[in-house]
């Protein structure tokens, strides 16, 4: 999230971003993401594709554009990224160079720290009932006569209670 007024008014053009995990250095993060701007001229929201240059820069969002998700400055994919207490942090530049930083990533409102999980649950379909009725179906079957409906008996598991119950 950007607070896109206030970068502005400091006289910033453009941003950074940097994660940083339990161990090791800050990353840059250089990855595109999309997000969906109002088009006047199509009375509609539509897709946009914002990608940092080749300096890892992102333009900041222009003042009177309305995006559906207006604070976004990035989606971040955190495949890969270790499991544990993670610093997402921000720098502010006027121009796409290291001597216009506006301040510094440590400063107030520049920063969160995250937690990240990627653990992902073990699921696992124990039964299938097609309705009414509750008839058994086996996985593989198909089914030709009846109503399209069914109900799934799931268990689902994940280490350390990530699942809530």
């Amino acid at each position: 999230m950007v607070n896109w007024e206030s970068a502005r008014s400091m006289g910033a053009n453009f941003y950074q971003v940097f994660i940083e995990g339990p161990v090791g250095p800050p990353l840059q993060v250089t990855q595109s993401f999309g997000d969906y701007l109002w088009s006047v001229p199509l009375n509609a929201f539509e897709l946009v594709t914002t990608t940092p240059t080749g300096g890892g820069y992102y333009p900041l969002r222009s003042a009177g554009q309305i995006w559906l998700n207006f604070w976004l400055g990035l989606l971040l994919d955190t495949t890969g990224r270790p499991n544990g207490l993670n610093q997402i942090s921000i720098k502010l530049f006027s121009a796409e160079n290291a001597a216009s930083e506006i301040g510094h990533s440590t400063d107030p409102g520049r920063f969160a720290r995250v937690m990240i999980d990627n653990t992902v649950p073990v699921v696992s379909i124990q039964q299938i009932d097609q309705q009414p009725g509750n008839v058994a179906i086996n996985t593989c079957a198909i089914v030709q006569t009846g109503t399209p409906t069914f109900t799934f008996q799931v268990t689902a598991s994940a280490p350390q209670s990530h699942l809530m119950g």
